[in-house]
């Protein structure tokens, strides 16, 4: 481990006035200088026995080592071995030197300390300083458990707090100057930082008999709406469990109702239906009492979602009624959109197809109004999906053509229409609509995709490889993007080309049946028709749309017979593209064995 020489005083002491000074020790300044300019890849343990203090640190030093990148990696059940933190990162991202954080180790078993002493040397070919935050008592275990790993520690740095005043006060701070920020509208990065800290924080509570019952009452209360929308289920209910309990000894009626309500959440989350109408019954009383009208609108949107899990659509329309007309009393546009949803998803299921598309438009267009980009394309996609259903083009076309002209600039609006274009076989339109949406938003890998699949429908190769191309540099880890690339590649005969991102596929999904579908079209390329046949059966059990490729795999080894079965019982289900293409590759496997050229005219026969 090499640190570049010739740090003064006086940045040290800059590095020592980033805490307070309870905490402004040497091990903070030695750390921040190791992750600041070491040459090469470190590990550091950081000991520390407050959350709040570990927070501070960890904001400190990320800035600090800036303009170094920092990431962050935190244990779960789902995600249990640090070195996964590699899989987020962009291949540029693997090379350049960056901080990494690991944060609940010690809920770790001992298959995850394994894996860091089998994948070390892995880890240390990165030019990555990662940090490693335990406990004390984690010490010793994560020695014994890892051994080989913790031996390569560039060192263990304490930043345990000693005394209870300060602990006390850094806690408070923490937990005062803690946004309260809705769950479903933070990040994943920030929604486990925020976890990680509350998680912490009622740690440190719990442990000291003096706490309020209000504030185990609040962290219990954010855990389960933060795990709620993290999918952790049985977490956030065992937090909300607890929130109830505290809140028989609070005097706020509202604390009470607002965890009913997310008990009920939870119980549709778990397919509980008699649990979550048992919650809802007794939230909406509470609600009612205290004129609290959201939390009414809420929970009858609750009951409508019930409803609609029980099979009774008719019912969950009710209540899903009586929820927007109190949205749009209180003039909760945010809720009116997000609901006007739900309306339209029980108006599908009673086959009211004009009034749900009504609806969806209707939301889409409060959703603009707010600017909620996410929630308007909740609304856009289900017309999309329902016209492409019910082959209704018309509907789905004069939606998007108001909303663009209202928003001609829309790159996502001009993405959507491009699609739609696309699915009605429309190609040159599409290619209007997707340009557009590729010029008004160049990052956009869905649309220089989408653009991709219009160009290659229009025979132009070249340029059907290039938008694949940008559409890869933007999203580079996308292995559909690949394998579409691999197609044209493979149309066109540049095999070798085609190999390198069918082998980028398997990388990324190997399972797929469309990586193992370009597999066999390779393999058929390389004349490998044993293989070929081996990756189509796979496909083909599955999916009809690979059994031409089978059969002509099969021609290939000379099995005609079996051949022309195969593809007779694919001929229903084959479109004329499929035939030009099956055609193609017929003549290609016929120059690659021209003893069966008499075999290929039958099947031929079988397609013109």
């Amino acid at each position: 481990m090499t640190t570049e020489a010739g740090t003064t005083s006086s940045e040290l002491d800059l590095l020592h006035g980033a805490l307070p000074e309870a905490l402004a020790r040497d091990d903070f300044a030695n750390l921040a200088v190791l992750l600041r300019y070491a040459a090469d890849g470190c590990f550091a343990i950081a000991v520390y026995n407050s959350a709040a203090a570990r927070e501070q640190v960890v904001s400190a030093l990320r800035q600090l080592v800036a303009p170094l990148p920092a990431f962050e990696w935190t244990y779960s059940p789902h995600d249990p071995y640090p070195f996964s933190y590699l899989d987020r990162l962009t291949d540029e991202q693997r090379r350049e030197r960056a901080v990494v954080f690991f944060f609940g180790l010690d809920k770790a078993d001992a298959a995850t300390l394994k894996s860091l002493d089998y994948n070390r040397e892995r880890l240390v070919r990165q030019p990555h300083g990662l940090v490693f935050w335990v406990t004390p008592a984690f010490l010793g275990e994560m020695a014994r458990g890892a051994p080989h790993f913790w031996s390569q520690r560039s060192g263990v740095f304490d930043f345990t707090v000693a005394h209870p005043e300060l602990a006390q006060h850094m806690r408070d701070a923490a937990w005062q100057t803690a946004p309260d920020t809705q769950a479903w509208a933070i990040d994943r990065e920030n929604r486990e930082r925020k976890l990680r800290l509350y998680e912490g924080l009622l740690m440190d509570y719990e442990a000291d008999p003096a706490t309020p019952a209000r504030t185990l009452f609040d962290l219990h209360a954010r855990l389960s709406d933060l795990l709620y929308f993290s999918n952790r289920t049985a977490e956030a209910k065992r937090h909300a469990l607890a929130a109830l309990k505290l809140s028989e000894q609070l005097d706020r009626p509202a604390d009470r109702a607002n965890t009913l309500q997310a008990l009920g959440d939870l119980g549709l989350r778990e397919a509980d239906l008699a649990a979550a109408r048992a919650s809802y019954e007794a939230a909406l009383p509470i609600y009612r009492a205290i004129g609290d009208r959201l939390g009414e609108a809420n929970t009858l949107q609750g009951f409508g979602d019930e409803r609609m899990a029980a099979g009774e659509p008719e019912a969950a329309l009710s209540r899903y009624a009586a929820a927007q007309a109190i949205y749009e009393q209180i003039q909760a546009r945010y809720s009116q959109s997000h609901n006007l949803i739900r309306v339209a998803l029980a108006q599908l299921a009673l086959e009211q197809t004009e009034d749900a598309m009504a609806h969806l438009a209707a939301s889409a267009r409060l959703a603009d109004a707010i600017q909620d980009r996410r929630l308007r394309g909740q609304a856009l996609d289900l017309p999309a999906k329902v016209c492409e259903m019910a082959k209704d083009w018309g509907a789905l076309d004069n939606l998007l053509d108001a909303l663009i002209i209202v928003h001609p600039k829309d790159a996502e609006l001009r993405k959507q229409r491009g699609d739609a274009r696309y699915a009605q076989k429309r190609y040159a339109d599409a290619l209007d609509d997707l340009q557009a949406a590729t010029t008004l938003n160049p990052q956009d890998a869905w649309a220089w995709n989408s653009l991709g699949n219009a160009l290659e429908s229009l025979k132009r190769d070249d340029e059907a490889i290039a938008a694949y191309s940008r559409a890869i540099a933007c999203e580079p880890n996308a292995a559909l993007l690949y394998r579409n690339r691999a197609k044209v590649l493979l149309d066109l005969g540049r095999t070798d080309a085609a190999e390198a991102d069918v082998a980028r596929a398997v990388e990324l999904e190997p399972d797929h049946p469309y990586t193992r579908g370009r597999q066999g079209w390779l393999a058929l390329a390389r004349g490998r028709f044993a293989e070929a046949v081996e990756h189509f059966e796979v496909v083909a059990a599955a999916d009809d749309e690979w059994r031409y490729g089978l059969a002509l795999a099969q021609l290939g080894l000379g099995r005609a017979d079996r051949a022309r079965e195969t593809l007779a019982a694919a001929l229903p289900e084959m479109s004329d593209e499929d035939k030009a293409n099956a055609l193609q590759w017929l003549d290609r496997v016929a120059r690659l064995n021209p003893d069966l050229a008499s075999a290929a005219e039958a099947l031929r026969a079988l397609l013109c």
